[in-house]
């Protein structure tokens, strides 16, 4: 995605199906028109929870950051305008699975339960690459993912 002409950013991942306990690998490319001060480059895990809940007439809806896991690839420079690559790695914990896991027969009632009753939810992962650029709009880059 471009942020106002400053250049553009990639992700790219290795797959895009993980389990709880694996790791996501990736390469994160940056390519900047003019050289730009930055306070760093980053790569981003991000598990958000969507609640729709029905009460009468009114949907209401509201999202959840479930997990949220930065890490640190630069730091704090002026990037110059060659192309840059980055290698990353990033362990999604084994105990994302109390938040993921439906298909147990408990996980199956509950979720019918609630979506009897005018509840439901959801939960979207994503991999995030950022140029965290001071007083403007980041350069990002975000791919979802499946956790399961």
């Amino acid at each position: 995605m471009f942020g106002l002409g400053k250049g553009k950013i990639d992700l790219k991942l290795d797959k895009l199906q993980f389990r709880p306990g694996d790791i996501i690998t990736g390469t994160i490319t940056l390519q900047l028109k003019k050289p730009v001060k930055a306070k760093g480059v980053s790569v981003q895990l991000l598990g958000e929870k969507k609640v729709r809940q029905r009460t009468g007439t009114k949907i209401h809806t509201h999202t959840t950051k479930i997990f949220d896991f930065s890490k640190p690839l630069d730091s704090e420079k002026t990037y110059a305008t060659e192309e840059k690559k980055y290698q990353f790695k990033i362990n999604i914990p084994a105990d994302v699975a109390a938040e993921t896991k439906i298909d147990s027969p408990l996980g199956t009632a509950v979720k019918a339960i609630n979506m009897f009753v005018g509840t439901s939810s959801q939960i979207k992962w994503h991999v995030i690459a950022r140029l965290d650029v001071p007083w403007a709009i980041d350069v990002t880059k975000k791919v979802q993912i499946n956790i399961g």
